[in-house]
């Protein structure tokens, strides 16, 4: 089960590419995202199609809601992590959140651009971003992994 996680967060159709074309679609269309140039490579690199946005974004969504629904089930049977105990799941979900909402400076330095383009989130995306994939990866830094992150 662990690695289906971490491949659903990490691998080739998971959470990862998906957002990472959310944000080449943003910076292409003039919504956010990513910047012209950059958009622009990562596209070609990864995929891009603007006929599957909509797709991209709904596997966004998706995936956001079911990494949420375990973190509130495992809330709620009184454990802090995907598992009975830490995993590479926590950890690569941890990570995986500054796609959607960036450590703050004093623990992670960005140019303003990329910060800015990670944190774009379109209003259905914003929706989809549960506070506890985030209350999660704030425990994970904390407890577990070390700040502040040198990039």
């Amino acid at each position: 089960m662990a690695l289906e996680l971490c491949e659903r967060l990490c691998g080739k159709d998971g959470l990862g590419w998906h957002r990472r074309l959310q944000l080449v679609h943003g910076g292409l269309t003039g919504a956010g995202g990513f910047g012209d140039r950059v958009a622009s490579y990562l596209g070609g690199k990864y995929g891009y199609d603007p006929a599957r946005a909509e797709s991209d974004a709904t596997v966004v969504h998706s995936l956001l809601g079911e990494f949420a629904e375990l973190l509130h089930a495992q809330r709620d049977a009184g454990v802090d992590y995907y598992f009975d105990e830490l995993s590479a799941v926590d950890v690569y979900s941890a990570a995986f959140m500054a796609l959607f909402h960036p450590l703050p400076p004093e623990h992670c330095e960005m140019i303003p651009a990329v910060r800015s383009a990670f944190g774009w989130l379109d209003d259905r995306t914003a929706r989809a971003l549960d506070p506890i994939l985030l209350e999660h990866r704030d425990m994970m830094y904390s407890r577990h992994l070390q700040l502040p992150l040198s990039l």
